[in-house]
């Protein structure tokens, strides 16, 4: 196999040729068809992890084949103890003790873009998309593979359909390929085409697949019904059970050999994660993970330029404040949901032979209305989301080097007197041949379209790095303009900032220590300033380091520095940005460590704490997170998590009624002790079947020791208020306390193909979120009195591909 030149790097890529099979191959682990025994071997791994660029310690040999309808790949991976190999079981696309193969298919040779596959010890299998954003894991195809033991070792057999892949349609295939190892116990990791981590990029450095010729791209037709039953009831509400059956689908069709249409009719997202809620204190949005599959997989061409936040669609109703708004004003809220209804989605996606990325993605949110009664109990209807259309554009194309240049756009439009949204923007990158340097860059205009006015935002970033080599480092400059609002379709917590970040980092991969096989320092410092007015903010200097141990020990800590008075415009929450607070110096140190999880039981810990420069004013985190694997089916998890602030500095109201004073802001001064405790029970019956248990417990309790008045220079005065209630508490002091529980079956009964049932719990001390209880297990106990929402849910969906249905038709 002789080295080439390719992606236009300096890096050697090795050629492997696959040849095409005569036979009908049997995916079973066993490889004893004679087509293997002609194909051509890929061996001599090279080590990634733990020292770069030694002779991988166990030899592996990988075989390709193909016919008219799919890649075959058959790898030998020896092993000299097979007894002494990690094999632990997990859900599809999950983490696990256990050794691996992995194959990376870039099949536009473009460096940046690619198919992602993997296989365990136990048989589990991986998938994912390669991009600059790096590893999309919510991405799924349907393919096939097997594992065995043998005495000398393991063998991996993989069948990949070209319906699973997208490539140019030549009658002479040549890809990018690279295929992985990992030795679990060892933690060496190893690749076929040499990985040098002091270079950017992970494609880049693959190798290339040649002997492919004239193959089609087949009808990628696939279809997936679902059919589901639930019913959900809130034991402390009488008359709140209800039930029903619903039904959906989704499509997912190749329009040719680059393009694929995915569209979802009436989906069903019962069985996702439950949010990690929390006592939001500050006057920014939290935001949410996506865990709804439709929105997750398949999507990286849509996160160009940071301007598409798929939680809008589905989300909360546009116009929630206006039954809010009546609630206020005496009137009791008899129905509304804080969600809004879903009725289609699609997303058209892909790239052409010249490297041209297209994303054309589109969802319609049907009408919601709440209702209300009034003091005289009659009920009155009214309308809080309109209809809704969202659609997000993307174009993006690769370069030479490596580089991309992006154009998103991101519009909603909303039927009635509503306003409309509409945000373009672009993004590139631009690495010189040797991928030692980058410059980096992104921009965005925004508009919101009301009925006699526009309202007008922009933002833009620059970067400069020397991105690759054991010392990088890079100067950022970002600027968003006070109007800048994407939250229609994206999300941004804080517009009107201008900042300018310059950091380094040195990156060691074999240091000279005797027990140290890998370490790291960075620093970096970091400057801010309102756009309008043009006032200082901020300034801060955050330095870390980071080693692991030969025995896989990982430990680090952290320093940040604010050496001078800051200011803080967007605590005051005035709309024009005339007040501030003047925020001391302060200083935050941190450790953390992270035992070997190959070993049953293992763990992460950190700790930090940050010391003002006011008088007993501080804060106190720790969190250690232990993990017992019980055997290779079951497993056990708990993360630990407790925060003390001592005198935080915070909004308490605008009110004028309750401050005595007209344009007057208060601030108070609080003692917050929250504390959050996670469980997780993984019992994997097979690579098939799996059982989930999550529960969540979070609570936060707020104890407000003085009020005073904002001042016009930042400082704090004090200022007495009646802060007792008629039955006793005080108005500001907070206990927030929740508990989620999901229980998740799922048999995976035919590829593609799930059956899932889903138990989940929620309880929250609802209205009684002032009522203090004198100890965390007293909350504890008392989170069911107030809301236990309770719901069920057994969900079908069957996968049916045209090819193989129109196959046994016609067999």
């Amino acid at each position: 196999m002789l080295p080439v030149s390719l992606f236009g790097g300096e890096i050697p890529h090795r050629v492997i040729e696959a040849e095409r099979a005569i036979n009908s191959i049997r995916i079973d682990g066993a490889l004893d068809e004679s087509d293997w025994v002609s194909a051509k071997i890929a061996e001599g791994f090279t080590t990634l992890s733990p020292t770069p660029g030694l002779p991988a310690e166990f030899e592996t040999q990988v075989r390709i084949l193909y016919n008219d309808n799919s890649l075959y790949i058959g790898a030998f991976l020896i092993d000299p103890e097979p007894e002494k190999i990690m094999k632990q079981l997990s859900q599809r696309d999950g983490r696990a003790n256990a050794s691996s193969f992995t194959i990376a298919i870039d099949s536009y040779q473009s460096g940046i873009n690619g198919f992602g596959f993997k296989v365990t010890s136990a048989g589990v299998q991986s998938d994912f998309l390669l991009s600059p954003e790096g590893e999309d894991d919510n991405w799924d195809a349907v393919w096939n593979s097997s594992v065995q033991i043998t005495e000398y070792g393991w063998v991996v057999e993989m069948e990949i359909p070209y319906s699973a892949l997208r490539f140019p349609k030549k009658d002479v295939q040549k890809w990018g390929i690279n295929f992985g190892r990992e030795v679990r116990r060892t933690r060496e990791t190893s690749f076929w085409n040499e990985v040098d981590p002091t270079i950017e990029g992970f494609l880049s450095q693959a190798g290339v697949l040649t002997g492919i010729e004239k193959i089609e791209t087949p009808v990628r037709l696939m279809v997936t019904p679902y059919l589901s039953y639930g019913g959900q009831t809130n034991m402390k509400q009488a008359g709140s059970t209800s039930s029903g059956i619903s039904g959906g689908m989704d499509l997912k069709y190749g329009i040719d050999d680059a393009f694929t249409l995915d569209m979802t009719l009436i989906p069903d997202f019962s069985q996702v994660r439950f949010d990690e809620e929390i006592l939001n204190l500050t006057p920014f949005e939290v935001q949410f993970d996506e865990n709804r599959a439709f929105f997750t997989e398949g999507t990286e061409l849509f996160q160009k330029a940071g301007l598409f936040y798929s939680r809008r669609i589905g989300g909360a109703p546009h116009n929630r404040h206006r039954i809010f708004d009546k609630e206020s004003e005496g009137n009791k809220i008899t129905r509304y949901s804080n969600i809004t209804q879903l009725l289609n989605a699609s997303k058209l996606s892909g790239r052409m032979q010249n490297g041209l990325g297209i994303g054309v993605f589109n969802a319609i949110v049907g009408v919601s209305n709440a209702a209300y009664t009034d003091a005289n109990g009659l009920e009155h209807q009214i309308q809080v989301n309109p209809l809704t259309n969202y659609n997000v554009l993307v174009a993006d194309q690769n370069l030479k080097n490596n580089s991309y240049v992006s154009l998103i756009n991101t519009n909603v439009t909303r039927f009635g007197e509503d306003y409309d949204a509409n945000v373009t923007g672009t993004e590139f990158t631009l690495r010189t041949q040797d991928q030692k340097w980058m410059l980096s860059g992104s921009s965005a205009l925004s508009q919101k379209y009301h009925s006699e006015s526009v309202d007008l935002g922009y933002k833009y970033n620059l970067v400069a790095a020397k991105a690759s080599g054991q010392l990088t480092y890079y100067a950022r400059y970002s600027e968003e303009s006070p109007n800048y609002d994407i939250n229609d379709l994206g999300f941004i917590r804080s517009p009107n900032e201008r900042s300018v970040n310059v950091g380094g980092a040195y990156n060691s991969y074999n240091p000279k220590f005797k027990y140290i096989n890998r370490g790291s320092v960075r620093l970096r410092t970091d400057y801010r300033r309102l756009v309008d007015p043009n006032v200082f903010t901020d300034f801060a200097v955050t330095a870390n380091g980071f080693v692991r141990t030969n025995n896989f020990i990982g430990t680090g800590g952290f320093i940040r520095l604010e050496p001078i008075q800051t200011f803080d415009y967007f605590e005051p929450r005035t709309s024009d940005f005339s007040k501030f607070y003047a925020f001391p110096q302060n200083f935050m140190i941190g450790t953390f460590l992270s035992t070997n999880y190959n070993n049953p039981l293992a763990f992460n810990m950190d700790w930090n704490i940050r010391t003002f420069n006011e008088e007993s004013r501080n804060s106190y985190s720790f969190e250690i997170g232990p993990r017992w694997r019980v055997n290779d089916k079951i497993s056990l998890d708990w993360n630990y998590d407790w925060t003390l602030s001592k005198n935080d500095v915070g909004f308490v109201s605008k009110n004028e009624d309750v401050i005595g004073q007209s344009e007057a802001i208060l601030f108070g001064k609080r003692d917050r002790k929250t504390v959050v405790n996670e469980f997780t029970t993984r019992i994997i019956f097979n690579e098939n079947m799996y059982v989930n248990l999550i529960g969540r417990h979070y609570w936060s309790k707020v104890n407000y020791n003085s009020y005073h008045l904002l001042g016009d220079k930042g400082e704090l005065i004090e200022h007495d208020i009646d802060d007792i209630n008629d039955d006793g508490r005080k108005t500001y002091d907070v206990n927030f306390n929740l508990l989620n529980m999901d229980l998740v079956y799922n048999w995976r009964f035919a590829p593609g193909s799930d059956l899932v049932f889903v138990v989940k719990n929620f309880a929250n001390n609802g209205e009684d979120i002032r009522n203090l209880q004198p100890s965390y297990k007293s909350s504890v106990q008392s989170v069911y009195q107030y809301n236990n929402n309770f719901s069920m849910n057994l969900k079908v969906l069957y996968f049916l591909d045209y090819i193989k249905v129109a196959n046994k038709f016609n067999s």
